[in-house]
């Protein structure tokens, strides 16, 4: 998906008027505390706005397993997803007010993309757009709350790569070897 090929009202990100949550780390699904902390913070989060939740398989069996699936199958603001290719996981990014992901590629797409994220994580090796549209959340739920709260009504403009194709690039990098 070229992002290059947006219309302009494309290009305005956050207009579909939903968040994005996906996560699937181990250290977030197999601690008992820190899953229900973020189960709660995913809960808590669709109160203020319409979460479209993306399950990876791990985390389905983990939610299928436990008390709540019930719990977030009865959140009205709540969609529960399954994974999806990457093009229409991109058109659901561009249509999100944020992204709340413990992903690094997550992360890198949203931090290229100019996407407000927040990493569910404690700490990233990761930097890609940490400091900027990325914070990390540490596990704080404070923090998780403010940062929903300062984003749940906001659009934001998607940043476009400059140089065209990057295969392109590696195309005419490879042809001057030639």
């Amino acid at each position: 998906m070229s992002l290059q090929r947006l219309s302009e009202s494309e290009r305005s990100g956050g207009n579909g008027g939903y968040a994005v949550v996906s996560m699937h780390r181990s250290e977030n699904l197999s601690s008992k505390a820190v899953f229900d902390m973020l189960m709660g913070a995913v809960i808590d989060a669709a109160e203020v706005v319409p979460i479209k939740f993306v399950l990876h398989p791990a985390t389905r069996e983990k939610i299928g397993a436990s008390e709540w699936l019930a719990r977030l199958q009865r959140v009205p603001a709540l969609e529960l997803l399954e994974r999806m290719d990457y093009p229409d996981f991109v058109r659901l990014l561009v249509g999100a007010r944020f992204l709340m992901t413990d992903g690094g590629s997550n992360q890198e797409e949203a931090a290229m993309m100019g996407l407000p994220t927040l990493l569910l994580r404690r700490t990233t090796e990761r930097m890609d757009g940490v400091g900027g549209v990325v914070e990390v959340s540490g596990l704080d739920p404070v923090r998780i709350r403010e940062f929903v709260n300062r984003h749940a009504q906001g659009g934001w403009s998607l940043r476009l790569i400059d140089g065209g194709s990057p295969t392109g690039v590696l195309v005419d990098v490879l042809q001057a070897y030639a």
